[in-house]
């Protein structure tokens, strides 16, 4: 990774800014949204070697951000530095032509000891501006998760903001977004399941275009679909009394049934939003469809564990059986889809990150709190962002497929 250091010929304080940027981008949980990801970019001219872009990621739970460069390390004040001579001229001579993993931009990286570009670096090399955000705002996901997006988009932003549909491979997609980033009057782009590109010329333009956005976007689907989401409400949530003693019976059950491999910390919420959630009659098939971006999977994998209540007939042992038997089958279906779209890697831990219990809350694990909290606060968004999809329109996530490519580019293989 790349500090901002004098010696690499770059003013510290643009790149101090730059920092400070994504940590206050990092900060506003709505506009990071499931992924609890974005990344910012400025493009500065070195002394030496022409225009440097410049790219700092950020992640953020419960208000805690660190600045890392797409590797999960978490290191504050990192960043990644491209020459953006060499990037564009892997894209014009078909260099990326393939699957254009992040590794194969070490040789633009402006040091050798770089570590991986994020995913989203071309994003930020082919916008023809100084200040690149991509981020994952809860409405405007909804936006790019519905099956008729590329209406809704229009119908929401007009002409401002260009409609990129989904492309596996990462120089399709960047190429695409480099053609709509140069016609009349666009502002910004939606990426289909993928997220908002926006850019200024400044500073402080991109951050006030990436926040107008998300407002508008909000409004939007506040307007467009006011009632229940997710085909409304099947059951009435437990009241608070009963989920209190179910959860405090459960825990230990959940706490073995989700740390096969080492022990787990669960954090639980029973927020309205959640409850709705759950208690709705497409929730089941909404869950198990997918997330609500590929960037989600790092936090939550691609699917939570359903947990089906009849609150009239189980008893705490039934509901403690199926969390059992759910997380056998969650392991190995984690398993499966880690050999067949994940490279062949098999999972550090297949244990399930999110559990879903009917009519009870959401659950999630992670081996300490912080990574519980910030599986919780991922899948919380994603409740967001699916709820709108399913109420504008029909819910269509990233594949099992596409998630595997982001996360294989996630660590360079």
């Amino acid at each position: 990774m790349l500090s901002a250091e004098p010696s690499a010929g770059v003013p510290a304080d643009a790149l101090g800014r730059l920092v400070r940027r994504a940590r206050r981008l990092a900060d506003d949980a709505e506009t990071t949204g499931a992924g609890l990801r974005a990344t910012s970019s400025a493009k500065v001219s070195r002394r030496l070697g022409g225009e440097v872009l410049w790219v700092a990621g950020a992640g953020a739970a419960g208000g805690d951000s660190d600045v890392h460069a797409g590797s999960g390390s978490g290191r504050a004040g990192a960043l990644i530095g491209l020459r953006l001579s060499r990037i564009h001229a892997a894209l014009g001579d078909g260099e990326l032509d393939d699957e254009p993993h992040v590794a194969s931009l070490a040789g633009c990286c402006v040091v050798a000891s770089a570590g991986l570009c994020p995913p989203e670096a071309l994003l930020h090399a082919v916008v023809p501006a100084t200040h690149v955000d991509v981020a994952q705002p809860d409405a405007v996901m909804a936006l790019c998760l519905a099956a008729d997006g590329a209406r809704l988009a229009h119908a929401c932003f007009g002409g401002s903001a260009a409609w990129i549909s989904y492309e596996a491979g990462g120089a399709l997609l960047a190429r695409e977004l480099g053609r709509a980033a140069t016609e009349p009057g666009v502002r910004m782009a939606l990426l289909a399941r993928r997220g908002l590109v926006t850019w200024g010329e400044t500073e402080e333009a991109c951050a006030a275009a990436t926040q107008a956005a998300s407002r508008r976007a909000r409004a939007f689907l506040a307007a467009r679909a006011p009632g229940p989401r997710c085909g409304g409400r099947a059951l009435a949530p437990l009241d608070r009394r009963e989920r209190t003693r179910l959860l405090t019976w459960l825990s230990p059950v959940l706490r073995s049934a989700l740390g096969s491999r080492r022990p787990k910390v669960v954090e639980h919420d029973s927020s309205p939003a959640v409850l709705e959630f759950i208690s709705s009659p497409d929730a089941p098939l909404l869950a198990a469809a997918g997330p609500a971006c590929p960037q989600q999977v790092v936090h939550t994998q691609r699917a939570p564990l359903w947990i089906d209540v009849d609150a009239r007939r189980d008893d705490a042992g039934d509901i403690a059986e199926r969390i059992v038997r759910g997380a056998r089958r969650h392991r190995a279906c984690v398993r499966f889809e880690a050999a067949t779209f994940g490279g062949g890697d098999a999972p550090l831990d297949p244990d399930a990150r999110v559990v879903l219990i009917e009519g009870l809350g959401l659950l999630a694990a992670g081996p300490t709190r912080r990574d519980a909290r910030r599986a919780l606060l991922a899948y919380r968004h994603a409740i967001e962002a699916i709820g709108g999809a399913a109420s504008l329109d029909r819910f269509v996530p990233p594949s099992t497929a596409e998630c595997g490519a982001f996360e294989r580019a996630l660590r360079g293989v």
